[in-house]
């Protein structure tokens, strides 16, 4: 039989561990390592994975006013990406600026 001693995050979480002669049945597990594992057990989600979802999505399911927030919503993340872009060519051109070999 396991014992349990009180922690401060709550009552630990028994967890079954691979079993030897030597070995308790359960070990203990705090609930804040057990989240550890869960959490790391879930993929990454891949880059543009969002978009691509968005991209399948019915429309047919959607209202003529939802459809049109949609696409304000959407302009908006037009505009967040291009400012995001233009904010980049801007970094490049001045790097360029700043390394280019001035020739006279």
């Amino acid at each position: 039989m396991a014992v349990m001693a009180p922690t401060i995050l709550g009552p630990p979480v028994l967890a079954l561990s691979p079993r030897k002669a030597s070995d308790t049945p359960l070990t203990a597990v705090k609930p804040r390592e057990a989240a550890m594992f869960e959490d790391a057990a879930q993929p990454r989600p891949r880059r543009g994975e969002a978009l691509d979802a968005l991209l399948r999505e019915d429309l047919e399911l959607y209202g003529r006013e939802e459809l049109e927030e949609r696409i304000e919503r959407l302009k908006a993340e037009i505009a967040r990406a291009q400012a995001q872009l233009d904010s980049k060519h801007q970094g490049r051109a001045a790097a360029d600026a700043l390394f280019s070999i001035r020739r006279e």
